[in-house]
């Protein structure tokens, strides 16, 4: 392909309008993603904190409380001035007063409810931070402190920090008080849970239906309206089936009302995706394939949002490619040229709708590796992205697979820009997001895509030399070492074996350039 040159958006401002993503996490990887974005409402930045101190560790209880209030919570960073960079005040401090259970005991004490904080401390480019998350309550409701918060100040005078009763909300970078009108939207998550309760009468009668479809060797209907749990069962017994004809007049009719406020449908054409990457209907695959193509065509400069859906789809099924293997499927998938001027082409449709999206503040505009993070949660969160997946419903089961989704999400990232780099037609390349997180993400596929066994890089880019993909790695590399190497974060290193032998045997001394011990990214 051409030379390439990035599209992303001129703006290095921190401090953009992207919405935090309050997954839970409080890995290295985290604290990576969200030490950029600058002060807001889900996130908090402290330079010191000292819980000892009893006012400290109360003006700590009400921010932590705050948070919680504003669905669906957020992050404090200790150790960081408001735009992220490191504080010289948090040398000397006490990093083991941070402990999870330590925090949640001091919240606890001042509440009637089961708040909990999540917790870790990370070493970071020879600074110390801890990240801690404050996850909102399923239910939504706002929570009362039901004890009075106070103490003495320096001068021994009587301090109020909260009484009992008080109900504080975080808004931007401060906390206040419960608004009238903030009362509906802070319902909303309540309403939703009521809502999600009055649907499982109705799975338990759809879940009953199916099973009698099933002893008649009859498959159950798929519908729109159906929830996840009724819609996971129908795919299975649709795929099981091979009932093909009927999966696609479900895509077809998912895809063409796309305009009916329905904003889940293309999360539901993701999802049957995943399942034909997960039985191997290629039939049903490209079918969605073309739906989930049509409508960036059609929609994607009408509706931004529809950028920021489509660009997660991709990821949810690539990754899904990764887990099956399926190799061959991955360069089909992203090397679709867009031509968006008489000069100006975009090798890969996936890069413009990330584009598209970091334009409109749904992903950080200097960079990130959010997006990996965003489909992470969602496939956490929806069983229908994960049918290889099965009997994950709590946390603790989730943690089991984690890091193999992560992995996987992180591998689709690098071999995605790898065909767009040997194979893809255009001037715009693909931006490995996967540079945010550790190298451990994408190492295991790199060994195998340039070891001497060659079956997966034939079935990766069967019409690509070797040579023609260490040209196109020499090139991604660069980008990597660019987008990554001037931050000291988890960015990635070619120091493998087999990775350096290709490179050598196909390129020769790299043409020139330095090679990768020099470079150490």
């Amino acid at each position: 392909m051409t030379e390439n040159t990035e599209a992303k958006s001129t703006s290095t401002e921190a401090n953009d309008n992207t919405a935090v993503l309050v997954d839970g996490r409080t890995d290295v990887e985290k604290l990576v993603e969200l030490l950029p974005m600058g002060e807001r409402t889900e996130l908090d930045y402290k330079e010191t904190l000292d819980l000892r101190n009893n006012h400290d560790a109360l003006e700590f209880v009400k921010d932590a409380v705050s948070m919680a209030n504003h669905y669906p919570g957020g992050y404090f960073i200790i150790g960081a001035h408001e735009d992220g960079t490191p504080s010289d005040r948090a040398d000397g401090t006490s990093w083991s007063q941070f402990d999870g259970a330590k925090l949640t005991a001091k919240i606890q004490k001042y509440i009637d409810a089961p708040l909990v904080a999540l917790s870790n401390v990370h070493e970071l480019e020879g600074h110390t931070y801890c990240l801690i998350c404050i996850h909102s309550l399923e239910d939504g409701l706002p929570i009362p402190f039901s004890k009075y918060g106070g103490c003495r100040d320096d001068e021994g005078n009587d301090k109020t920090v909260f009484r009992k009763g008080e109900i504080l909300r975080r808004d931007g970078a401060g906390n206040d008080y419960i608004q009238y009108q903030q009362w509906g939207n802070i319902l909303a998550r309540h309403d939703e849970d009521v809502r999600r309760d009055e649907r499982k009468r109705i799975d338990g009668l759809v879940e009953s239906l199916t099973d009698a479809l099933s002893l008649n060797g009859k498959v159950p209907p798929l519908v729109p309206e159906m929830s996840e749990e009724a819609l996971f069962d129908a795919l299975t017994a649709n795929f099981e089936q091979e009932n093909s004809k009927v999966i696609k007049r479900y895509a077809h009719m998912l895809a063409h009302s796309i305009d009916d406020g329905n904003e889940n449908r293309i999360s539901l054409l993701a999802s049957i995706g995943c399942f034909a990457v997960h039985y191997s209907n290629d039939e049903v695959l490209q079918a969605v394939e073309e739906h989930l193509y049509s409508i960036y065509r059609a929609e994607l400069r009408k509706n931004t949002r529809n950028a920021y859906d489509i660009a997660n789809a991709i990821y949810e099924i690539g990754s899904a490619m990764v887990r099956a293997e399926r190799w061959e499927l991955i360069n089909p998938l992203v090397n679709r040229p867009v031509e968006v001027s008489s000069t100006y082409t975009y090798a890969s449709w996936v890069r413009e709708c990330q584009v598209e999206a970091s334009n409109s503040n749904m992903y950080p505009k200097n960079g990130s590796g959010m997006m990996i993070s965003v489909c992470l949660d969602e496939i956490k969160n929806h069983k229908l992205l994960r049918p290889d997946c099965i009997g994950i419903e709590t946390v603790d089961q989730w943690e089991k697979v984690n890091d193999y989704v992560l992995d996987s999400l992180c591998s689709f990232d690098i071999l995605y820009c790898l065909c767009v780099y040997v194979a893809g037609d255009g001037r715009a390349g693909a931006y490995p997001a996967c540079i945010y997180y550790q190298q451990k993400r994408v190492s295991l596929v790199l060994e195998r895509l340039f070891a001497k066994d060659d079956s997966m890089r034939r079935e990766l880019l069967p019409n690509a030399s070797d040579q023609e993909i260490a040209t196109g790695y020499a090139e991604l590399r660069k980008i990597m070492s660019t987008e990554g190497g001037g931050r000291g974060w988890h960015f990635l290193y070619d120091l493998s074996v087999n990775i350096e032998r290709f490179m050598n045997e196909n390129r020769g001394s790299t043409n020139g350039e330095r090679s990768a011990q020099d470079i150490m990214f």
